[in-house]
């Protein structure tokens, strides 16, 4: 691993972390940006995207605040203290610490609904820095030597100047009942190869936050019948020659006040499309090329620790959920009914399996291949999928719970000629009808918005969906028929162990398998 990220070695002899204008500064680089249509020639200053940009640039200068020191930065083995986004744990204290801090910029920023800081995106490249050699080893079809240190040598530069990677890897739409339509897609490919590097072309069809990123990784999500030429790992800066970013429509709205809407004035991500048309990469950034099976099995151990940060900020969310309920309850009285208060302690409870998934997967970690403490990835993977099984539910009942309260609000200007009557109508349980109002605008924004729609979708889809997610279960050695999951079931039965039957132990070669946790 990297020197530069190894402990907490006590007082700095020097700071290195950006602040916020020095990252707005760089939006204005000369990307190719459209949203809504419009072309965006600075990203910091657009009214569609100046928001997002600004709470972005917010979490730069929040690493300098005196108060969050020790929860958002820690000093090196150099004596450089560093943004703690860059900090690799070796032990569960150490995996702890970083925790805290994912679910201290949860709470900060976006209140659990930006899924794509820059304190997530730089996960990505935990796993390549982790152990760069299967990357390189595993390339087919091009010379490989270097790819290595390719990695090692982005991941300094990422550190020293406390870069954004955005990550890159869902293709557009294909039949999936012809494997062949994979090859007659649009997907990214490599349409050349030249001693100083490869020339791609082509569209990725989804990617988040890459408008207000840096630098993007592009990568690939394996499906059947994807050619060599469609399997590559690489980064780019986002204003290269030839990248051109469509952004889906911009949610969020400039135009109201914060207090009428709490949320949506922190911004929007922006999922975008990304066009590459004919982008020359220089060999120095590519770190796998052309390898469809190292592509079925290894990449998708880059996402475990973005999984595991979505499982710290579900568990953000479903406390503000549940927080919310108790709100609800207290200032209707619905939480003096038992029948009605039975409800809300089934989304306390929901709350709690969530957290008690992300307990689980830091107290059942593992050490990598290169020394870093991670989380257990079914621990996290299951919590994942609990939570997109049963979300929709929960959030129901909270808007079962508000009634039209979530819906039928006035307008903050209305109090100033009917302010008393207003607070009478409002007032309910409390005190206060105003205050009572602003749990509900919370709500609103949260799931009766085009803005907080987004966000339930980005939580079903990002990353891996639900079938995704129990497909990659049936992949694991222990959860075969041969594997230790049935070692207990055949001693019942009686049914002994098939010398030589094939399990995907046999098929996925060590370098994946150490990228899991050890259950056997």
């Amino acid at each position: 691993m990297s020197s530069h990220t190894n402990g907490d070695y006590g007082e700095a002899n020097q700071v290195h972390v950006r602040t916020g204008a020095d990252y707005l500064n760089a939006l204005n680089d000369g990307r190719r940006v459209f949203v809504n249509g419009q072309q965006v020639e600075n990203v910091a200053t657009h009214p569609l995207t100046r928001d997002y940009a600004n709470t972005v640039a917010s979490w730069y200068d929040a690493h300098h605040d005196p108060e969050y020191r020790d929860i958002m930065t820690f000093v090196d083995k150099d004596g450089v203290r560093r943004a703690k986004t860059w900090f690799l744990p070796t032990t569960r204290e150490e995996l702890e610490s970083r925790r805290i801090y994912h679910d201290t910029v949860c709470r900060m920023f976006g209140r659990s609904f930006f899924g794509r800081m820059p304190d997530v995106n730089n996960a990505i490249f935990l796993t390549y820095i982790d152990d760069p050699k299967p990357w390189e080893e595993n390339t087919v079809g091009y010379d490989a030597a270097g790819f290595a240190d390719n990695i090692r040598s982005f991941w300094a530069k990422m550190v020293d100047e406390d870069i954004n990677l955005a990550p890159a890897v869902i293709d557009p739409p294909v039949d999936r009942s012809r494997p062949e339509a994979e090859a007659e897609s649009p997907n990214c490919r490599v349409v050349e190869y030249r001693d100083d590097g490869i020339v791609i072309d082509g569209v990725k069809a989804v990617a988040t936050g890459t408008i207000f990123a840096d630098w993007i990784m592009v990568g690939v999500f394996w499906r059947p019948g994807m050619p060599e030429d469609q399997v590559m790992y690489l980064v780019m800066p986002v204003n290269t020659k030839g990248v051109t970013l469509l952004s889906r429509e911009c949610l969020s709205r400039p135009d109201v006040s914060e207090e009428e809407h709490p949320l949506l004035g922190q911004g929007d991500e922006l999922d975008n499309s990304i066009v590459f048309d004919n982008v020359f990469v220089p060999r120095k950034y590519i770190f796998h090329l052309g390898n469809p099976e190292h592509a079925m099995y290894y990449p998708q151990r880059l996402f475990d620790w973005l999984h595991w940060i979505d499982l710290v900020r579900f568990g953000v969310k479903t406390e503000l959920m549940a927080g919310l309920a108790l709100l609800v309850g207290d200032g209707s009285g619905l939480l003096k009914i038992p029948a009605t208060a039975s409800r809300i302690a089934d989304i306390i409870r929901f709350r709690e399996t969530i957290r008690a998934f992300r307990v689980a997967a830091e107290a059942t970690g593992f050490t990598t291949p290169g020394g870093m403490y991670k989380p257990n990835n079914i621990q996290l993977d299951f919590g994942r999928a609990f939570y997109q099984e049963n979300s929709k539910d929960i959030i129901n009942e909270l808007l079962d719970l508000s009634g039209r309260s979530s819906i039928i609000q006035p307008a903050a200007s209305d109090f100033g000629e009917f302010g008393d009557l207003l607070d009478t109508m409002l007032r309910g349980a409390w005190k206060d009808g105003k205050q009572r109002l602003k749990v509900f605008r919370v709500i609103r924004d949260m799931f009766l918005s085009d803005w907080g729609d987004r966000g339930r979708m980005f939580d079903q889809f990002n990353g891996t969906p639900l079938n995704t997610i129990r497909m990659l279960t049936m992949h694991r050695t222990e959860f075969q028929p041969n594997g230790p999951m049935t070692a207990f079931a055949r001693e019942v039965c009686g049914i002994p162990l098939v010398e030589g039957q094939g399990t995907v132990k046999e098929q996925v070669a060590a370098y994946v398998r150490a990228q899991d946790v050890k259950t056997e």
